[in-house]
């Protein structure tokens, strides 16, 4: 029931989840949809409209279910069992962790591992297997169920979340048909994969591949390089702290999205000082540390919403669970370069 307070009139949740089902339904050859609480409840149409209209308490209620209380981290190992090499799961949830009294400390970390352990058994079937988590806000009416007594909550804001789950090149795909930022209260993002083998091409300044040929002078390279498979958010993919080369003396000057070829999403340029020759070199797009806004948004008591309107309990855990399923994947990409020297 901790949902039924997002269903108010104005609801930015209801505007995003259609805007963002029907920009990916061109790309779907079919959609199946669902409420989800204890068990599985699909609902009766695959119609999106039918499916956002009566998005209610009542309809809520009506469907079945255990409304009571619900354990995010079984809800996202149902969404990943029952998935496949050609599903796209996405979840929609205030991903609120239902604390009991006293510390607390025992029931995150067991969330953490319930979802690193969901997250590494889809990926033995899912190997290049994505995550995309979407922070959202949206305006918030109802009752707020918390541990200290229950809060009736009246025109606020409050944050939820949208989950996506899929192979990596199939999410990036879609993202180039979704906008997600663009959804009504998109707030932030974190996404993980697992190693991607991503399209790219070295030239230098001049565009010319035919062979980097470098002279004794500092020399400055381009690499063309599609990171759409990373499912990175622009402010990582161009921050140049994400990127390192074996020789530490080969300086990034800069990343930009490319605007002339579809092929590639972006144009990495560094520097090759005078003094340093190298004829072959590596450079790695590392995953990123967990961004600020998880730390910011978490909340660990389950107590006091009215003092915590913009953070949900538990969220850091939940999150994290899947960050460790990702801990040993530490380059998302890697692009060798060869160098001839005149």
């Amino acid at each position: 029931g901790s949902m039924d307070g997002y269903m108010c009139q104005g609801s930015e949740l209801k505007d995003a989840v259609y805007a963002y089902i029907s920009d990916l339904n061109s790309e779907c050859s079919a959609v199946y949809l669902n409420y989800i609480n204890s068990t599985v409840i699909p609902f009766a149409s695959k119609d999106i409209t039918s499916y956002i209209k009566t998005m209610n308490p009542q309809t809520f209620a009506m469907a079945g279910g255990n409304r009571n209380t619900t354990d995010i981290s079984e809800v996202i190992k149902r969404v990943l069992t029952g998935m496949d090499q050609n599903t796209v799961a996405i979840l929609v949830s205030d991903c609120i962790l239902a604390l009991p009294g006293g510390d607390s400390t025992k029931e995150l970390g067991i969330c953490k591992t319930s979802v690193k352990l969901a997250v590494e058994d889809c990926r033995k079937k899912i190997p290049d297997l994505g995550v995309e988590i979407l922070k959202m806000e949206s305006t918030f009416t109802g009752t707020y169920y918390q541990l200290t007594g229950n809060e009736q909550l009246a025109n606020v804001k409050r944050p939820y979340y949208i989950w996506v789950f899929g192979r990596a090149g199939t999410l990036a795909r879609l993202n180039r048909e979704a906008d997600y930022t663009a959804l009504p209260g998109y707030k932030d993002m974190v996404a993980f994969t697992a190693p991607v083998l991503n399209a790219y091409r070295v030239s230098d300044k001049n565009d010319n591949t035919s062979g980097i040929h470098a002279k004794g002078e500092n020399y400055e390279l381009m690499i063309s390089a599609d990171m759409r498979q990373s499912l990175q958010p622009e402010s990582v993919i161009t921050d140049k702290s994400n990127y390192s080369f074996g020789n530490r003396d080969l300086e990034i000057v800069e990343i930009k999205p490319s605007s002339k070829d579809d092929k590639y999403s972006h144009i990495i340029s560094f520097n090759k000082p005078e003094r340093v020759r190298v004829p072959k070199e590596t450079l790695k797009f590392t995953q990123p540390s967990l961004p600020e806004w998880i730390a910011a948004t978490n909340e660990d008591k389950g107590m006091n919403i009215k003092a915590n309107l913009s953070k949900t309990t538990g969220i850091g855990s939940i999150i994290g669970g899947v960050a460790e399923a990702y801990r040993k994947d530490k380059a998302v990409s890697t692009m060798k370069i060869n160098i001839t020297y005149n």
